[in-house]
């Protein structure tokens, strides 16, 4: 469900629903198996996605951002700097450089 859809509104309930179990016990054991909470693994996938985009060097950031399922490009930019330690900005130059 996380690949699938990672531009969208992903909630941990709704999660817990599709696998039919409790909210509390996926989040227990999301955490125990890949070491992050679901709304880490959802943000990380989709910086993940947004590296990908980042490839195509006619889109925009602000369009990089919404496709990918962030709020707006400020969001983005704060999220995708806690996980890569770079600022898009910084990320798409260098790809460019290579």
């Amino acid at each position: 469900m996380v690949h699938a859809g990672s531009s969208e509104s992903l909630s941990l309930s709704q999660v817990a629903r599709a696998v039919n179990v409790h909210p509390v016990y996926l989040a227990r054991e999301f955490r125990r198996h890949y070491r992050c909470t679901v709304g880490e693994y959802v943000r990380r996938t989709r910086v993940e996605a947004a590296c990908r985009e980042m490839l195509k060097p006619d889109s925009s950031l602000a369009e990089i951002a919404l496709i990918c399922g962030f709020h707006d490009q400020s969001h983005f930019s704060r999220t995708f700097k806690r996980v890569m330690s770079v600022t898009p900005a910084v990320y798409r130059a260098s790809l460019l450089s290579h």
